[in-house]
């Protein structure tokens, strides 16, 4: 990616939790360079801290929209519209984000915490065997996996009808090379480790 200093400053601000300054560099730096996911995904969260949730969606779906086959934007963008109670929908993110990586151990870990929240005890219970199997071999490949987090907890009595299960289906195909799919899972997605380790920490970043 190009170097573009208001971006790092941006980044920097961030941490410091400073959105507002962080915001105005983040928008300098889009201005050099509209189209960068990275920079959209990343003045996404600002705006999300500065509760400015539907704009913060709209910069995670335009870095959905130029990188489409990239799992991690759908599955930061599932936490997003996790916090909107769009369950359903962060739901669909998760399972989208699996059919492109199905050995994501952190995917299937919060999309069973989603279902398990929203009733679903088959399905959670699935994608956490699923989850488990995947670390187990993170261990024993020596690979330190990304921070977990829990989708926001739903705040709405759900009927009865929408506790039944919709029994949705997650087809895994066995990558050619295994070690090398695990590995490139847990290696390419520093900015989203970053992401949920404020995200475990109360909406906190580490100063």
């Amino acid at each position: 990616m190009a170097y573009y200093p208001e971006y790092e400053k941006a980044l920097a601000l961030t941490k410091e939790q400073k959105y507002l300054e962080a915001l105005e560099l983040y928008n300098a730096a889009l201005n050099s360079d509209n189209s960068n996911p990275d920079i959209l995904h990343d003045r996404g969260v600002c705006l999300f801290h500065l509760k400015r949730s539907e704009p913060a969606l709209d910069d995670f779906n335009r870095a959905a929209e130029l990188q489409p086959d990239y799992s991690y934007r759908y599955s930061s963008r599932a936490f997003i519209l996790s916090s909107m109670k769009k369950y359903d929908e962060a739901a669909a993110d998760y399972q989208k984000a699996i059919e492109l990586d199905p050995e994501d151990a952190v995917a299937h870990n919060n999309l069973g915490m989603l279902y398990e929240q929203m009733g679903y005890a088959k399905q959670a219970k699935e994608h956490f065997a699923i989850s488990d199997e995947m670390k187990k071999i993170l261990d024993a490949e020596g690979i330190v996996s990304e921070t977990e987090f829990a989708p926001p907890p739903i705040e709405v009595e759900l009927s009865n009808a929408q506790r039944e299960p919709s029994s949705p289906e997650v087809q895994l195909q066995e990558p050619e090379n295994r070690s090398t799919t695990i590995k490139s899972v847990f290696t390419k997605r520093e900015t989203f480790r970053e992401f949920v380790r404020f995200i475990t920490k109360g909406f906190k970043l580490d100063k």
